[in-house]
């Protein structure tokens, strides 16, 4: 399995979204990932209720979308029923950046999905809400993805096989950093 994310599992860097709570409509920041349909299937991380993206959640006329994990829905819904735009959530705008008089939210956030928690963005933190949202609809103006690959055989005979095919489609693609996850947990858990 492939996908493109963002960033990589442990690696920190993600978006902050700004979500209008129902109740009052203070706004929340929770931290934000930007990832490609197979994601979760790739990392292993289960959808527990609802879908995945879909290819057509790509498209540039496609109503935005997002996916949620549990602990958005204990900590930022309540536990209420988590699919669909009818929970209240809506984007938000900080207090800094509202106008006077501005209401807090804007949109509904539409939740096609939940997943289960993950130790994103480190290994030692409980788990904070997070949501995940494709590329095309996060308006981040970041064009630097991760390529994330989940094979049955040993990484470092699939390495060498990955960068030859992403060179054979694009050649000049910059490639720098290519590791394993465990690579990558190896040196998150260096203390210990």
């Amino acid at each position: 399995s492939a996908c493109l994310a963002r960033s990589p599992p442990l690696g920190g860097t993600g978006l902050a979204y700004h979500v209008a709570l129902p109740a009052g409509g203070e706004t929340r920041t929770v931290q934000g990932s930007i990832v490609y349909p197979r994601y979760f299937a790739t990392m292993g991380v289960p959808i527990v209720k609802g879908r995945d993206f879909r290819e057509d959640d790509l498209r540039s006329d496609a109503s935005r979308v997002v996916i949620v994990n549990e602990s958005f829905v204990r900590e930022i819904l309540n536990g209420r029923e988590s699919l669909g735009e009818d929970h209240g959530v809506r984007t938000g705008i900080p207090p800094a950046f509202r106008r006077p008089g501005q209401p807090a939210g804007g949109a509904p956030l539409n939740i096609v999905g939940v997943v289960n928690d993950s130790r994103v963005p480190g290994l030692r933190d409980v788990t904070p809400p997070r949501v995940y949202q494709t590329f095309q609809q996060s308006n981040t103006g970041f064009g630097q993805m991760v390529l994330h690959v989940r094979a049955v055989r040993d990484s470092a005979e699939i390495t060498r096989p990955v960068t030859d095919l992403v060179r054979a489609i694009e050649r000049d693609a910059p490639m720098a950093n290519v590791h394993t996850l465990a690579d990558e947990v190896d040196a998150a858990l260096v203390r210990e």
